[in-house]
């Protein structure tokens, strides 16, 4: 996880004046939203204990920073139960979940802190961390901290971002309104190329170099 104030350097010399408190506001709500739009920060949560009988659970998401999205991806006693993508963005070897996509076994409190259970995967008996659970984070509405991935590959969309939401204010030393709707621009072209990444998966295959001879 990364501080907010690395990003600092990257943001004060266009907001003449602006205090670090309004500058770590604004920061964190563009990468709330980031998240939130893209899906591209996915976390597991921890391991959750099955118990007899009990189809209702907390949702423990591994980053104390992290707020949930959405589920993405449910294991029961290690069968893959469900997952949110569709086949053809799948691996061919990757196991071919019991539900589809969009009939989730499960059900999700308003306020995404428990997990339901359908009546027929309910546990029959005790299993040691026998729920696995993926889902798409976004950090929380008080974090000081937001995910190192945003200032390594996604630097340049926090800096738009931020910069739209604070030189559209009024009367301050940094209003500048046209530069604002430049940035806004800039951050939606961002926010449409990392929501593609994260559904295609940015990931980058080992080149195969085959020997001859």
């Amino acid at each position: 996880m990364t501080l907010l104030s690395a990003y600092y350097d990257l943001l004060l010399p266009e907001l003449p004046g602006c205090t670090t408190t309004m500058l770590d506001l604004h920061l964190r709500e563009t990468a709330r939203t980031f998240c939130q739009q893209t899906g591209a920060w996915k976390l597991p949560f921890d391991a959750v204990n099955l118990v007899a009988d009990v189809a209702t659970y907390d949702l423990s998401p591994s980053e104390s920073q992290a707020e949930v999205v959405r589920i993405t991806r449910l294991t029961l006693d290690g069968e893959l139960m469900w997952e949110d993508t569709d086949r053809p963005q799948r691996h061919t070897d990757d196991a071919e979940p019991k539900y589809t996509r969009n009939e989730p076994p499960f059900s999700l409190s308003p306020d995404l802190l428990e997990i339901t259970l359908i009546t027929d995967e309910m546990p029959t008996a005790a299993v040691v961390g026998g729920m696995e659970i993926i889902g798409t984070m976004k950090p929380t509405s008080t974090a000081t901290q937001i995910p190192d991935f945003l200032k390594r590959q996604y630097s340049d969309a926090m800096r738009y971002g931020t910069l739209a939401r604070l030189m559209v204010m009024a009367k301050k030393p940094w209003t500048d309104r046209a530069l604002a709707t430049y940035y806004s621009g800039e951050w939606n072209k961002a926010l449409n190329f990392a929501a593609y990444q994260a559904q295609v998966g940015n990931t980058r295959e080992h080149l195969r170099v085959k020997k001859w001879g």
